[in-house]
């Protein structure tokens, strides 16, 4: 591998030491009531902007990271072994 690449085992291992988003909207729609989907309430204004506003800004930035992505070359996996053939 060339300077600067990371091998398969160290990404694994890089992107499962990442700890779930912190986001308030997430918080808020894990109190929902599992049967008819309705927030808690009273749900004050500030909260519920914050929440949304939270969840844009995460939205735009996974945008950003997905077109960074999209750019990278392919990575051939050969020290996987493959026992099915496709036809």
């Amino acid at each position: 591998m060339g300077a600067g690449s990371l091998s398969l085992t160290a990404l694994h291992d890089c992107l499962a030491g990442l700890e779930p988003a912190k986001l308030l909207g997430m918080d808020l729609l894990r109190q929902a009531h599992p049967a008819s989907g309705q927030l808690p309430n009273p749900i004050p204004r500030e909260m519920m902007v914050k929440a949304v506003s939270q969840i844009i800004a995460y939205t735009a930035r996974c945008e950003v990271a997905l077109d960074r992505v999209r750019c990278l070359s392919p990575v051939p996996l050969i020290t996987l072994t493959q026992w099915e053939y496709g036809l």
